[in-house]
C-alpha cells in the first residue's frame, strides 16, 4: 500500500511538471520546430508513464494489454521526438531527406505493429506481484531502434555543445543528464534486468525514473530560461486558486460567508490579472535586456574588428607613402638636376624663351619634390618614425628668415606681413631647426594664402619658461568644428578653405602640428568665427630663462582648448 502511494505521488509529479513543460513549449513559440518537438516529446513521455501506471490500476487482462501497448507507443514516440528535438535545438541542423524518410517509415511500421497486431506485445501472464508481458517477434527490433535513436540523440547534443552559447550550454547540460538518466535506467531495468530475472517485476523503477527527466528539464526551463515558464506557472496557479475560490461559496454554511467568499474571489481575480500582466512585462523586459546585451557584445566585437582593420589600413597607407621615396622623389631629383644643368648652359647656350620655360619646369619640379617630402614626413610621423635631432636654435633669427622668404607672397596679394619682437633678447630653444622652420613656414604661409584683406602679424615673446610665437591674420577664420579638427586630419581642409585656395592639399598644418609636438612644444588655434581671422600660438620650452620685456603683456594668450 505504501509503494502504491509513492507510485501515485511520483506519477502526479511527472504529470504536473510534464504538463508545465508542454504548456511552456507551446506558449513560448508554437511555430518553432524545437518547441513543437519538445512538446510532442513531453506528451509522449506522459503517455508512456501514465499508461504504465494504469496498466497496474486495472485488473482485467484486456485493459492491461491495452495500456501496455499504449506504454510502448509512448516509448516509440518519445524516442522519435526527442531525437528530432536534438537536431533542432539550439540551432537547426539539416537531416538528409532519405534518412528522415527512413526513420519516419520505421516509426510508422512499429506504430502499426504495436496498435494493430501482437508483434510487440502478444499477451500477458499473471504473476503473484501483478503480471508479466509476453513479447512478440518485433519487440527486440523496437528496442534496438529506440536504443539507436538514444545514442544518436546524445551525439547530437554533444555536437551542439561546441557551438552553443553559455546559456544554451546550461540548457543542453540539464536536458542531456535528464534524458541520459531516464533512458539509461529504463534500458537497465526493462531490458537488461528483465533478461536476467526473467520477469517484469522491477519495470516500474525504469518507467518512473522519468521523474529525473522532467525535473532536469524543469530546471533548464525555469533557471536557464529554456521557455517562458514563469508566466505559465503563474497562470496555472492562478487558475487553480480561482477554481478553489469559485467552489468555496457553495460549501459555506451561511449567506454571509458565501458573500464574503464571492468578494474574495472577485478581488483575487482583479489583482491576479495585474499580477500576470506584471510577470509578462517582466519577461519581455528581461528578453529585451538580454537581446540588447547580446547586440552590445556583437557591436563591441565588430568595433574591435573595425579598429584593427583601420589600424592595418593606416599602416598600409603610411607604407605606401614611404614607398614614394624611391618611386617619386628619386626620378624627380634626376629631372631637376638635368633641367638645372640645361638652364645653366652646361650643354650649350639656349635661347632665352627656352630658358624661361625650363625655369618654370624647375620651379614646378621643386614644388613636386616638396610635396613628396611632405608626404614622406606624414608617413614617418604616422609610423612613429618622426624622431628629431635637436640642437640649440635662435628662433628669432629663424623667423626673420621665414618672413624674408614670404614677404614677396604677401606683397603679391597686397597685404601686410609684420614681424614684431616683444623682447630685447630671446633665449635659445632645443629643437629640430629644419622641422620647426618648416612648421612655422607652413603656418605663416597658410595665413597669407587665406587672407584677402588686411594682413598677417607674427609676434615673438618670452612667457615664463617658454618661447611663444603668435601668427595673427585677418583672413577667413574658422568655426568650432574646423578648429577642433585642424591638426588631426591629414589631406582634409575646411569647406571655406577649399573655396579660397583650391590647390591646397591639407598637409601643411597637420605636419606643423606633428613637428611642434615632436619638439616638446604645443600649438593652439583660436578664431572668433568665419571671416574674423585666426590666431595660431606656438609655445616651445627654452633652454635658459631670460628677463622679459614689459611689452610681453601684450602677447595674445593661448585660446581655450576646445
Amino acid at each position: 500500500m505504501i509503494l502504491g502511494l509513492w507510485e501515485k505521488i511520483i506519477v502526479l509529479i511527472i504529470v504536473t511538471f510534464g504538463g508545465y513543460l508542454i504548456a511552456a513549449a507551446l506558449r513560448k513559440g508554437p511555430t518553432k520546430r524545437e518547441n513543437q518537438f519538445f512538446a510532442l516529446f513531453s506528451t509522449s513521455l506522459l503517455l508512456w508513464i501514465v499508461s504504465a501506471f494504469f496498466s497496474e490500476v486495472f485488473k482485467e487482462p484486456g485493459a492491461q494489454i491495452f495500456f501496455s501497448r499504449l506504454t510502448f507507443l509512448g516509448v516509440l514516440l518519445s524516442h522519435y521526438f526527442i531525437f528530432y528535438f536534438s537536431i533542432n535545438f539550439p540551432k537547426r541542423r539539416i537531416l538528409p531527406k532519405l534518412i528522415s524518410f527512413l526513420l519516419t517509415t520505421i516509426a510508422v511500421v512499429f506504430f502499426a505493429l504495436d496498435v494493430f497486431s501482437g508483434s510487440i506485445i502478444s499477451g500477458i501472464s499473471q504473476t503473484q506481484w501483478g503480471f508479466d508481458l509476453v513479447f512478440g517477434s518485433a519487440y527486440y527490433f523496437l528496442i534496438g531502434f529506440c536504443i539507436m535513436l538514444e545514442l544518436w540523440t546524445f551525439v547530437e547534443f554533444l555536437t551542439s555543445l561546441r557551438g552553443a552559447s553559455k546559456v544554451e550550454r546550461s540548457q543542453l547540460k540539464y536536458i542531456f543528464w535528464g534524458v541520459g538518466i531516464f533512458f539509461g535506467i529504463t534500458i537497465l531495468v526493462n531490458v537488461i534486468i528483465r533478461a536476467l530475472v526473467g520477469s517484469d517485476i522491477y519495470y516500474r523503477f525504469g518507467n518512473y525514473s522519468g521523474i529525473f527527466l522532467v525535473v532536469f528539464s524543469a530546471v533548464a526551463v525555469i533557471q536557464h530560461h529554456l521557455f517562458d515558464i514563469k508566466l505559465i506557472i503563474a497562470e496555472i496557479l492562478v487558475a487553480i486558486l480561482e477554481i478553489i475560490l469559485l467552489i468555496l461559496p457553495f460549501s459555506m454554511p451561511t449567506t454571509a460567508l458565501r458573500v464574503l467568499t464571492v468578494i474574495i474571489f472577485l478581488l483575487f481575480t482583479f489583482f491576479s490579472f495585474y499580477l500576470l500582466k506584471a510577470i509578462e512585462n517582466e519577461g519581455k523586459r528581461s528578453e529585451e535586456a538580454e537581446f540588447t546585451a547580446m547586440r552590445e557584445r556583437a557591436m563591441r566585437r565588430e568595433a574591435e574588428e573595425l579598429a584593427n582593420n583601420l589600424k592595418n589600413l593606416n599602416q598600409a597607407k603610411s607604407q605606401f607613402l614611404l614607398s614614394t621615396q624611391h618611386h617619386l622623389r628619386s626620378p624627380l631629383t634626376v629631372v631637376q638636376g638635368y633641367l638645372s644643368l640645361i638652364s645653366e648652359g652646361t650643354y650649350g647656350k639656349i635661347p632665352n624663351i627656352v630658358k624661361a620655360k625650363i625655369d618654370v619646369s624647375l620651379d614646378t619640379t621643386q614644388k613636386l619634390i616638396n610635396l613628396v617630402n611632405e608626404m614622406l614626413d606624414v608617413a614617418h610621423f604616422q609610423m612613429n618614425k618622426g624622431s628629431v635631432d635637436k640642437q640649440s636654435t635662435d628662433i628669432a633669427e629663424l623667423v626673420s628668415g621665414i618672413i624674408d622668404d614670404l614677404e614677396p607672397n604677401a606683397q603679391a596679394k597686397k597685404i601686410y606681413l609684420h614681424f614684431n619682437k616683444l623682447a630685447e633678447k630671446f633665449p635659445l630653444v632645443a629643437v629640430d631647426s629644419r622641422g620647426i622652420r618648416e612648421a612655422i613656414y607652413n603656418i605663416t604661409d597658410n595665413a597669407i594664402k587665406y587672407t584677402r584683406e588686411g594682413g598677417v602679424t607674427v609676434l615673438l615673446a618670452v612667457v615664463g619658461e617658454k618661447l611663444r610665437l603668435s601668427v595673427v591674420d585677418t583672413g577667413i577664420g574658422m568655426n568650432d568644428f574646423d578648429r577642433r579638427n585642424l591638426f588631426n586630419r591629414t589631406f582634409e581642409r575646411g569647406a571655406r578653405a577649399k573655396e579660397v585656395n583650391v590647390t591646397g592639399k591639407g598637409i601643411g598644418l597637420y605636419l606643423a602640428g606633428q613637428m611642434i609636438i615632436n619638439n616638446n612644444g604645443t600649438i593652439h588655434v583660436g578664431s572668433a568665427g568665419r571671416g574674423k581671422g585666426s590666431t595660431f600660438i606656438i609655445e616651445l620650452p627654452v633652454i635658459e630663462t631670460v628677463l622679459t620685456n614689459p611689452a610681453t603683456e601684450a602677447v595674445p594668450k593661448p585660446p581655450a582648448r576646445p
